[in-house]
């Protein structure tokens, strides 16, 4: 069988299984029954499912900003405090020395 052959009866076979597809879906039935009554092979009925279900948008590269991280973290008996750039040194002295006293 040539390339053109084997193609067109290719898209004949997503044609055919596309209605078989259709009209289960439309049935309600379950794919055992379905294939039961129309005399269709399940394991068919599920490799033609596959091939001409949906394939889902593969994942793209989605941007990510990172935004600079400044100051630094004191740790005082398990408790964090973030401090920032620009702080007062003064308050950060009270707050250590108050942590200290718990």
């Amino acid at each position: 069988m040539d390339m053109t052959k084997h193609r067109q009866a290719r898209e004949a076979q997503r044609v055919t299984w596309g209605g078989h597809l259709d009209q289960w879906q439309a049935s309600g039935k379950s794919i055992k029954t379905f294939c039961a009554e129309t005399g269709l092979k399940i394991h068919q009925f599920f490799y033609w499912r596959k091939v001409l279900s949906p394939k889902p948008e593969p994942a793209g590269f989605v941007e990510l900003k990172v935004k600079p991280v400044g100051g630094l973290i004191v740790e005082v008996k398990g408790c964090r405090i973030r401090v920032e750039p620009g702080f007062e040194a003064d308050q950060l002295r009270q707050v250590v020395a108050a942590l200290r006293d718990l």
